[in-house]
């Protein structure tokens, strides 16, 4: 009795499967576009994505998938305590600096992600789309540029101000060459004809490692030099190397689910 059960069960899922349409391999270019933030304590900026994957349906609603695709962050970070640095003359003991900095991130990476599929509904229906997984990424491209805003006051003179403006560009970030983040995705998918799905959704990237740190995040000013202007601890009147801690995406992406032929479905054509 125990064995018939077991032969009934197996061909229920042999069966199972063998009638799932979406089940086999399909590629999905997709793009998408939002809000991301490449470190901590900053202002968000835009993001985008573009890649292409390759999936694996196991039956209509379960599948994997992986793929390459090349993700741009940035931030943009105001900063006022952390980057104001009081600094008497030496020679005079006359004059006080004020510095204000506004720095822009962007970060690019190419990143490789890994997830578990789920789809609500029956091939050629409209359904939930939900993916979880993990990114693999490693750094292309690093970027800092902003401006910092001097105010330096001749006490000696009766406080009068000399502001200028220093602009800097290029300086090139220490960064970690790779990064690990966590991948959640929740959409629907809409059928376009037998073989191409259309999918919109929302996705959302939190980084599990550390991006990297600001010990080449300075620029010179009359009297600090170097000045370093990312710093999230509270102590200013003392540059210090921070660290930038993860950074983090939302997305709103399209991919188009293109159905690959199986060999099954090859040889019925011919």
């Amino acid at each position: 009795m125990k064995y018939r059960i077991k032969i009934v069960l197996l061909f229920t899922l042999i069966s199972y499967f063998a009638s799932a349409q979406r089940n086999g391999f399909s590629i999905e270019p997709f793009l998408g576009f939002g809000t991301s933030a490449c470190i901590q304590n900053s202002n968000n900026k835009a993001g985008e994505r573009l890649g292409c994957g390759l999936v694996y349906m196991f039956s209509d609603h379960m599948g994997v998938s992986a793929g390459l695709q090349f993700q741009h962050y940035a931030a943009q970070v105001i900063s006022l305590s952390d980057s104001m640095y009081f600094r008497e003359n030496p020679a005079t003991s006359s004059y006080t600096e004020y510095n204000h900095v506004t720095a822009n991130y962007n970060f690019t990476y190419a990143e490789i992600p890994i997830s578990i599929r789920y789809i609500s509904s029956q091939d050629q229906k409209i359904g939930v789309f939900a993916e979880v997984g993990i990114v693999l990424g490693y750094m292309l491209i690093s970027r800092e540029s902003g401006i910092v805003s001097v105010n330096d006051v001749d006490t000696s003179l009766g406080g009068n101000d000399n502001n200028s403006s220093i602009a800097f560009g290029n300086i090139n970030p220490k960064t970690s060459p790779f990064n690990v983040q966590g991948h959640l995705s929740l959409g629907a998918v809409n059928p376009i004809n037998s073989k191409c799905s259309l999918v919109t959704e929302v996705s959302f990237n939190k980084g599990f490692t550390n991006v990297g740190n600001s010990s080449n995040d300075f620029v010179n000013t009359p009297l600090a030099n170097p000045f370093y202007y990312y710093n999230k601890g509270n102590n200013f009147n003392i540059p210090s190397v921070s660290d930038y801690g993860t950074g983090f995406s939302v997305l709103i992406s399209v991919r188009l689910i293109i159905k690959l032929d199986s060999d099954d479905t090859a040889m019925k054509n011919n």
